[in-house]
């Protein structure tokens, strides 16, 4: 698991106080610290280790510190379109990071969590993954935000495509950037058997969830990227999303 979101929630779960402070010290193994030379310009990334957090799980830890490497991404985006190498080396630390970490571990399956964004930190986190899978709460904000989704992952796609045309370097392994739409996982934590009137809200706009997801999402993505969706619809109270490199 690679915890990419900076409020850390994926972390502070998994590990102990004295454990993350101690990914956190200027020699530990977050995420941060692998590729904090690069957010600082003055190198590449670290090779770290991740944590090990029982005999077939591992943590990259989370950090709060993360947050700034985004303005980085965002600055550097229009040059590594072009081919700028640093530029490139930039875009693709995370995923260079986190390949170095699943070499350490041996890991066959790798789970990234992200923030409730759109930004340049999940467009990079994104790009080198097969899979991803989108948390919906059956609510009219959620069956809005699938109009952006599905436009942002489109234009990452083809973005993505110019940074690898752009680049003919051998010593630098660039992300293919096109993450298949596996599908969606609908949040119900919100239900309650005792609220009549509450059931059939949820319930209302969640009739609406598939019908909006294939508009805005598949439908967009399908001409380009190739993209498919799972018809099977899972149930979870989970709150973050969950994405498969």
């Amino acid at each position: 698991m690679v915890d990419c979101d900076s409020q850390c929630n994926l972390t502070a779960f998994s590990m102990q106080d004295t454990a993350i402070e101690r990914a956190w010290q200027d020699d530990g193994n977050s995420i941060y610290r692998s590729i904090e030379l690069v957010a600082k310009t003055i190198g590449d990334i670290r090779n770290r280790a991740p944590t090990q957090i029982n005999e077939n799980l591992f943590l990259f830890p989370g950090d709060l510190l993360l947050s700034d490497f985004e303005d980085r991404l965002g600055d550097t985006w229009n040059a590594a379109k072009g081919g700028d190498e640093g530029a490139l080396r930039a875009q693709s630390a995370i995923y260079r990071s986190i390949k170095n970490a699943v070499a350490k571990c041996q890991a066959e399956y790798v789970f990234l969590d992200l923030g409730p964004n759109l930004g340049a930190l999940n467009r990079a986190a994104l790009s080198g993954s097969d899979f991803v899978i989108v948390p919906i709460a059956p609510d009219l904000f959620s069956i809005r935000g699938t109009e952006n989704l599905g436009s942002k992952l489109e234009k990452w796609r083809r973005e993505w495509a110019m940074c690898n045309q752009a680049w003919n370097g051998m010593d630098l392994e660039v992300p293919k950037g096109c993450p298949k739409f596996l599908g969606y996982v609908v949040q119900s934590h919100n239900l309650r058997n005792n609220s009549t009137e509450m059931t059939q809200g949820w319930q209302l706009f969640r009739n609406r969830v598939a019908a909006a997801v294939q508009e805005n999402i598949v439908d967009k993505l399908s001409p380009t990227a190739k993209f498919w969706l799972s018809r099977t619809e899972i149930t979870t109270s989970a709150t973050s999303p969950i994405y498969t490199v």
